[in-house]
């Protein structure tokens, strides 16, 4: 993503996040990190 974001956007960007991480807290503890580290690698690739 680029560019900044309005309050709007921000809002409903929390309110995705909340739910993801909401889904992701009902998974087991491997699990978990699986995706902890599937989404680390992406937001670093995101970055280069």
């Amino acid at each position: 993503m680029s560019g900044e974001l309005n309050k709007k956007e921000v809002m409903k960007y929390d309110k995705v996040v909340g739910k993801a991480f909401e889904e992701v807290s009902k998974l087991s503890e491997k699990e978990q990190n699986i995706v902890a580290k599937w989404l680390l690698e992406e937001l670093a690739a995101e970055r280069r």
